[in-house]
């Protein structure tokens, strides 16, 4: 997990340095002229911005290589299958409510085999989802098992769905 430095970088530093070192030397033995005092201020200016920049393009970079992008996806697209299968476990309901509402006789009562099988869709979908919920907290303990166990301690169970 070591820094990598790239030997181009190496070689402009010490180059830079250098330079800095040289104006320094000059400085001492006279002063400098006003083309040689803007020149040195330019250098600085811009090895300034280059440094900016440089560190800032460094920052910007994910220090792993990218290696924790794919099961961050992975456990995103779980989080986002589950949005949307409770999204479609509401619009089934709102569906069987009306439907079963259809289905009742004068006294209101419903007929068990509407309901068993209401139910039995109900319980499809939420198996549905149990698994996806499964395989997202699986992902979240590749990604970051400290936290989930510190949260299961918290609740003093292991998570599951």
């Amino acid at each position: 997990m070591g820094l990598k430095v790239n030997r181009r970088y190496v070689a402009l530093v010490l180059a830079v340095l250098a330079l800095f070192a040289a104006a320094g030397w000059v400085a001492a033995q006279r002063r400098f002229t006003p083309l040689e005092s803007l020149f040195l201020q330019l250098l600085v200016m811009l090895v300034g911005i280059a440094a900016t920049m440089f560190a800032g393009y460094r920052t910007l970079q994910p220090s792993d290589g990218g290696a924790m992008r794919r099961p961050v996806r992975s456990a995103l697209r779980r989080v986002a299958a589950l949005q949307s299968g409770y999204t479609r476990i509401g619009r089934f309901l709102a569906v069987e409510r009306e439907r079963l509402a259809e289905a009742a006789d004068a006294d209101g009562r419903i007929p068990a085999g509407h309901v068993r099988l209401s139910l039995d869709l109900l319980e499809a979908q939420l198996g549905e989802q149990s698994e996806t919920l499964r395989d997202a907290l699986d992902d979240w303990r590749d990604l970051a098992p400290a936290e989930v166990a510190e949260v299961e301690a918290r609740l003093g169970k292991r998570l599951e769905p």
